[in-house]
């Protein structure tokens, strides 16, 4: 499956899941970038079962290699600036980066809430996650 085809696949999919809590993914133009958004207030039991859903969806779509992880779900909720599908690749790359020497680092931590994500996937190895962020 091309790359286009996969992407309208995937919003269908996804608009499948989000359109029984009258939700729709859009596209917007936001910075001169267009850009998916689902802005709503929904109440959390729905919001982790939809973030569970397109966890479930990347996992079988895009990273069929991507280990389960107890709490992935719940971090993912408590995101904040950045996205579901964002944190899907930080995710997929973060495993990928596991086999290598060498510790994990991030840089601009801002509220540590993808920090905390990254922490909970390397529990139980060796690696340690280093933190740098500016404070001005």
């Amino acid at each position: 499956m091309d790359a286009k085809t996969m992407k309208k696949v995937f919003k269908e999919k996804i608009n499948l899941l989000l359109n029984p809590v009258g939700l729709k993914l859009s596209t917007v133009l936001e910075n001169n970038y267009l850009v998916n958004k689902v802005q709503t207030s929904i109440d959390v039991d729905k919001h982790i079962m939809l973030i569970e859903e397109v966890q479930n969806l990347f996992s079988e779509l895009i990273f069929p290699d991507l280990p389960h992880c107890e709490h992935r779900v719940q971090l993912m909720a408590e995101l904040l600036g950045t996205g579901i599908s964002e944190a899907m690749y930080i995710l997929e790359f973060l495993n990928k980066s596991l086999k290598l020497e060498g510790d994990v680092c991030e840089f601009g931590v801002a509220q540590g809430t993808t920090s905390a994500l990254m922490a909970n996937e390397i529990r139980g190895t060796e690696k340690n996650l280093w933190l740098f962020d500016s404070f001005k």
